[in-house]
């Protein structure tokens, strides 16, 4: 079972097997249990393996070299965003939805001004961002507060809530999609869109 999860078979389909009514139920109940959503429990150990151990995660899991491959491959595409207050936006990107911050570099006489900040999504992937005006250039002079980022989830419903009580405006409620997704839409404090889902593309 485990091995079919983690290659092909998606958290719904898992859910719909065990007898749930949706993806988020089993979720939340992982959660109670374990402390943590199923893919990021599943992600730190295949980490935590990968980094101290040539054996296998579990029998029948990937090697430590395939998931140091994985967990180290660098996302192909970076939504770049500007912000008027870029320190304020990190902090909110990390207490609102849980990126992680990776990179931040400030102007030398001004530490005000990010020059270049990354931070990385837990379940991939990430998002580059700077300070609006930092130059006359045509990336320095974007217009904040006009962005839509899509971030794939595996737990919308605690996230929402986390998400809500950071300060962040709902503008979609969470809703169960003709898709297959779970999902739901909201703004940050300077006017960007982030909508959170289940729904990770198509196959």
């Amino acid at each position: 079972m485990l091995r079919k999860v983690r290659s092909s078979v998606t958290l719904a389909e898992v859910a719909a097997t065990c007898g749930y009514a949706d993806q988020s139920h089993l979720t939340r109940d992982f959660t109670t249990f374990a402390g943590c959503s199923p893919t990021s429990d599943y992600a730190t150990r295949s980490f935590q393996f990968s980094k101290t151990t040539a054996r296998r995660p579990c029998e029948d899991g990937p090697t430590a070299d395939e998931w140091t491959t994985r967990m180290t491959t660098s996302p192909a595409i970076w939504p770049v965003l500007t912000f008027r207050d870029a320190p304020a936006a990190i902090e909110f990107l990390e207490k609102a939805f849980g990126f992680v911050r990776v990179v931040v570099h400030t102007r030398d006489d001004d530490p005000t001004i990010v020059e270049h900040a990354e931070m990385r999504w837990p379940l991939g992937g990430g998002v580059m961002f700077g300070s609006a005006g930092k130059d006359n250039s045509p990336f320095g002079q974007r217009q904040p507060g006009t962005d839509l980022v899509y971030v794939v989830c595996d737990d919308p419903d605690a996230l929402l809530e986390r998400a809500v009580g950071a300060g962040a405006n709902i503008v979609r409620e969470l809703a169960d999609e003709d898709y297959g997704s779970r999902d739901f839409t909201v703004r940050d404090p300077e006017g960007n869109l982030w909508s959170f889902g289940t729904y990770a593309g198509a196959a």
